[in-house]
């Protein structure tokens, strides 16, 4: 498949919304359950929290190998500190993979 125009910060936040709102799926990768949930103290409704209020203010960035988009967004967690969910938007499955969390 070859690379889709470039996905805007509001397209991909349009997109994680849509996917949110209409039941897909959310699914945290290895990475995120082993290392960085606990390390970062970002339970998956934290993580839920950041995607549906924070912002993506970086361009998404295309990953030809996986064929998907992936964005950062920046919001807080629960205890009101600053979080960044990285995820990847596979429209195809109607799911947003949790690849990790930053502080």
């Amino acid at each position: 498949m070859a690379r889709p125009p470039q996905l805007s910060p509001e397209d991909a936040k349009e997109k994680i919304l849509m996917i949110l709102q209409n039941e897909g799926d959310i699914v945290p990768t290895y990475h995120y359950n082993k290392d960085r949930r606990n390390l970062r103290n970002a339970p998956l409704p934290d993580v839920i929290n950041v995607l549906e209020t924070g912002e993506i203010k970086r361009i998404p960035e295309w990953n030809g190998e996986h064929q998907n988009w992936v964005c950062n967004v920046e919001g807080f967690d629960a205890e009101n500190e600053k979080l960044v969910v990285v995820t990847a938007i596979i429209e195809r499955d109607w799911q947003l993979k949790i690849i990790t969390v930053k502080g």
